[in-house]
């Protein structure tokens, strides 16, 4: 679940990554040394606190998965992300693309930006990544390729929502896919959790049920999307 509170996001992580482990493991890498990064370093600049000046929150770990599927899906190597974080989600789409991904991430706060180079360089993804350093609202108007992927983490606003369905490609993946993933996944993980702890079912065939019911989810938030596009 997304805890109100954000107080158990150790918890959070560590109730999703061994279910998605046993998902997709080894097609993924999670990243999720990030994950557990970006935490340490928001709680290290807000004196200990969830809340405060540092707005640094990583994408929940159960969507770590459907980069790679959405890659898969639709071919995607163009991502842009607006809100860095400390590369989170920025190092699962460098991945998921392949050696020909280009991810252009957009980031406000330089020290954010500064982690975000110096942990893509010691995990050799780099080179696949430019991180904007600025405010979304102004770069976003300055691009002009439109990309196969676009995603905005925090949300976007009415400024800058247009231009992000304008940088999106015909066929593309859309900001409005996280919106329609958020509550079938979880409920997902969910019932795969309570499936494997009741023990009454094969393991192999619950898991690889769950796996092909994750893919189907994405699949169709996609063609949601996609039949969005074409209406808009």
């Amino acid at each position: 679940m997304e805890f109100a509170a954000q107080s158990n996001d150790a918890i959070y992580a560590e109730w999703h990554s061994p279910l998605l482990d046993r998902l997709f493991a080894p097609i993924i890498d999670m990243q999720l040394d990030l994950y557990r990064l970006t935490h340490e370093h928001r709680l290290e600049h807000n004196g200990g606190r969830h809340q405060g000046p540092c707005t640094a929150w990583p994408s929940p770990p159960y969507r770590a998965p459907i980069w790679h599927l959405l890659a898969q899906e639709t071919g995607a190597k163009r991502f842009l992300e607006v809100g860095t974080g400390i590369g989170y989600t920025t190092a699962l789409m460098a991945e998921a693309g392949g050696q020909d991904a280009k991810v252009d991430t957009i980031e406000l706060d330089s020290t954010h930006a500064d982690i975000t180079e110096s942990e893509l360089e010691r995990k050799a993804l780099s080179g696949r990544v430019s991180v904007l350093r600025g405010d979304a609202r102004k770069i976003v108007r300055t691009l002009a390729q439109p990309y196969d992927v676009v995603f905005a983490d925090s949300g976007a606003d009415s400024d800058i929502m247009p231009h992000l369905r304008r940088l999106t490609r015909s066929g593309g993946v859309s900001p409005h896919i996280k919106g329609l993933l958020r509550v079938p996944l979880i409920e997902l993980l969910a019932e795969l959790r309570a499936t494997l702890e009741r023990g009454t079912q094969d393991e192999s065939l619950v898991i690889d049920r769950a796996r092909d019911r994750y893919r189907q989810i994405v699949k169709t938030a996609l063609e949601t999307t996609w039949n969005q596009q074409a209406q808009s």
